[in-house]
């Protein structure tokens, strides 16, 4: 993949869509690591190395209305974004550390850049 944008590790964004209106292909039902069912909004798709990743938040947290600090973090979880037989999309497990890493790198660019603009 020489000349490739990929190789430096960064990824690309695919979507990152700041208008207020929430569609159904914005949300996800996932599990979180307390094996609690939680629905997560898709803030972004990354792509790093030819694989898509969603990094989704949980809509129970971005609705909160009891501390509006910008010092409240909001919990922030990355999949794998993939294509089933049917050709629907399916979010898998990330396995790669270093992948994970670089999307949230990447994402937290992104909310720096969007921050900035504000």
């Amino acid at each position: 993949m020489a000349g490739s944008e990929d190789e430096n590790g960064e990824g690309h964004v695919h979507g990152f869509d700041d208008s207020e209106e929430i569609t159904d292909d914005d949300v996800m039902v996932f599990e979180d690591e307390n094996g609690v069912e939680r629905e997560g909004l898709i803030v972004a798709v990354i792509e790093h190395e030819g694989v898509d990743y969603a990094v989704v938040q949980p809509l129970d947290q971005l609705t909160e209305e009891d501390g509006d600090d910008e010092e409240d973090e909001i919990e922030t979880y990355v999949f794998t974004v993939m294509s089933t037989a049917e050709g629907e999309v399916a979010y898998g497990e990330v396995e790669d550390e270093a992948a994970f890493n670089a999307v949230c790198d990447a994402f937290s660019e992104l909310m720096d850049t969007v921050d900035d603009e504000d």
